[in-house]
């Protein structure tokens, strides 16, 4: 499966000069980390999530049940995307959370990721060493 070609969101360059792209898993993997960083409809219709408006809430079991679902149900509107499932939530000692996230393709190839979700609303995506299986 092809899927699909997008810009490289890092704002680099190829070798002609022009803003690389990213293809295939690649693209993927940058599509997973702006649905959660970006608001939903804030570049096109239907596109991001609204992750954002859980961030700074308190950290009950509720509200980190919700971070959660909101990971799942926005990620999988995605085409290429068959199944979400999270993983080790952790609080740590800034109040942040800490969620890994497995992506399965129709494909069923995993991609696993990690979220940072921190207190003062910043999320931050790392992705995990030996992601493709």
């Amino acid at each position: 499966m092809n899927y699909g070609t997008d810009y490289n969101m890092n704002a680099t360059v190829d070798e002609q000069g022009d803003i690389a792209t990213v293809e295939d898993m690649d693209n993927l993997r940058q599509r997973i980390h702006n649905i959660l960083l970006v608001p939903l409809d804030y570049y096109e219709d239907d596109f991001g999530s609204n992750l954002y408006k859980l961030l700074g809430n308190d950290l009950s079991t509720e509200n980190i049940r919700l971070v959660e679902l909101y990971i799942k149900s926005y990620l999988k509107r995605d085409e290429r995307i068959k199944d979400v499932r999270t993983s080790n939530v952790v609080v740590n000692i800034n109040r942040d959370i800490i969620i890994h996230v497995t992506v399965v393709t129709f494909e069923d190839t995993e991609i696993d990721t990690k979220f940072e979700v921190e207190n003062n609303g910043l999320v931050n995506y790392m992705e995990e060493e030996g992601d493709e299986e």
